[in-house]
């Protein structure tokens, strides 16, 4: 029995030896990995720190520019709410000037602004910028080519009239009776009134225009039919509306 007992003593001393002969060869091997490798696992830290650093600060930087940005736009649309148009257009103009989300919102409402300023040419210039942006969503583009061609109707021949319409006069256009009065406008100044009543004649029977739209296009139905231009008939519906 005292040897049984000896022969444990000696197994536990053995097996606290092995242990602690682990522990020690465990410290070495991290000491080891660290003198190889704990560049790497610090650079790689430091990496993750100033990659979360630098996400949180570009966080704040373009939150802080949207806000800018807000009110900067709500400034320009106070100057053209009071009427004072040239303000806001250069207001509007710096703002798209800026880029980032709201730039293209912001050229258009400088077209806009320009034009109630007086300067065509400044507006015609910033809705081409927007109708050629490819960026800016399909509608923003083709409303900018229409109000494009509305400031050219008295000055533009009827080719750059229709190199800026393109197919908006094709059905299923959203804009389609506005081109079908831009072109019909344009055509009257310029003499073809066949093209012109043509234009109207398309607006006039489009039952789901505007209804002061195809009254402004029967108006010049009738005139075109008392200068002896053929004229497609008025449409019932039409007549209904200008009674009321």
């Amino acid at each position: 029995m005292a040897l049984s007992r000896a022969t444990g003593e000696v197994s536990e001393f053995m097996s606290d030896i092995f242990r602690e002969v682990e522990e020690d060869l465990r410290q070495e091997r991290v000491k080891r990995f660290w003198r190889r490798y704990g560049w790497i696992v610090g650079g790689a830290a430091l990496v993750v720190v100033l990659g979360v650093a630098g996400y949180r600060l570009y966080d704040w930087y373009q939150t802080r520019q949207a806000a800018l940005a807000g009110d900067a736009f709500f400034e320009a649309v106070e100057f053209a709410r009071v009427g004072d148009h040239q303000a806001a257009a250069d207001a509007f103009g710096a703002l798209a000037d800026r880029g980032g989300r709201m730039e293209t919102l912001a050229r258009f409402r400088a077209a806009s602004a320009r034009a109630s300023a007086g300067d065509l040419e400044g507006a015609i210039a910033d809705y081409d910028a927007v109708a050629a942006d490819p960026d800016a969503e399909e509608l923003i583009r083709q409303a900018a080519a229409i109000r494009a061609a509305y400031l050219l109707i008295d000055t533009a021949s009827a080719e750059e009239i229709g190199a800026r319409i393109g197919d908006q006069t094709e059905e299923g256009s959203a804009f389609r009776n506005a081109a079908h009065e831009v072109i019909g406008a344009n055509a009257y100044r310029l003499g073809d009134l066949a093209a012109a009543r043509a234009a109207y004649a398309e607006l006039a029977s489009d039952f789901g225009a505007p209804a002061d739209m195809r009254q402004r296009a029967e108006r010049m139905l009738d005139h075109l039919a008392a200068r002896g231009v053929e004229t497609a008939p008025r449409t019932e519906d039409t007549q209904t509306e200008e009674s009321q």
